[in-house]
């Protein structure tokens, strides 16, 4: 069995000292002012078209939702070493059939419910089995449970050495609060409603969505990290 118990250094994404990271479509002019203001002015090349991290694969938009939604976890800053980030420390089985994930206590999601095991199961089955565009990425996932309220167990359908590299990808599955799937599931799974909005876990959150014109990410004042 390997285990492995490595975080990530998430105050990075705090040291410039931001309280809003604005992501405008046109021209960066004001440097200055923007940095004496806090807010911290992106250009867009093209629209966003959803911010539903299970349902997108626009290369632009993952800078965006890789603020707002986390997953398990990542790769390090500058790097391909893989590292721990809603999930403290984690282990596979000798066969390479078990990945169990043990979760970093206390956090909470951008609307203040809690971030568990079975929010992890949640957001993974939706990924898995809603048919959505990234849905292969769990595919060879064959069964999730959770022991406890700290703990992930996944089970593969056959070995896959590239399951946490697929995990840390910018486009990996992220954990969205289960409390806002369901309040807004109107059949659809709440893709309707995540495409302009967003409930997580990250350093910031959706404050405004304007298409065609701005997205507005607010400091998360509560982060865990």
């Amino acid at each position: 069995m390997q285990i492995y118990a490595h975080r990530a250094k998430r105050s990075y994404k705090h040291s410039f000292g931001l309280r809003t990271l604005g992501l405008a479509l046109g021209l960066l002019v004001w440097i200055a002012p923007v940095y004496a203001q806090e807010v911290l002015r992106v250009p867009y090349v093209a629209d966003i078209g959803t911010f539903d991290p299970d349902n997108g694969f626009e290369t632009g938009a993952m800078s965006a939702i890789n603020n707002v939604y986390e997953g398990l976890v990542e790769y390090g800053p500058g790097s391909t070493k893989i590292v721990g980030l809603l999930a403290k420390s984690w282990e596979i089985s000798d066969d390479g059939l078990t990945y169990t994930f043990h979760l970093v206590d206390g956090v909470k999601f951008h609307d203040g419910t809690p971030f568990n095991a079975a929010a992890v199961i949640n957001s993974f089955e939706r990924r898995r089995d809603r048919g959505l565009i990234q849905s292969y990425v769990l595919a060879n996932v064959k069964d999730m449970r959770a022991p406890d309220d700290s703990t992930v167990v996944l089970t593969l359908g056959h070995p896959q050495p590239s399951l946490l590299d697929a995990l840390s990808s910018p486009w990996g599955p992220k954990i969205i609060s289960p409390v806002a799937l369901a309040e807004h599931d109107n059949g659809d799974f709440a893709t309707t409603w995540l495409n302009e909005h967003a409930v997580g876990t990250g350093p910031f959150k959706l404050a405004e969505f304007k298409r065609g014109q701005r997205y507005l990410l607010e400091r998360n004042d509560d982060y865990w990290g």
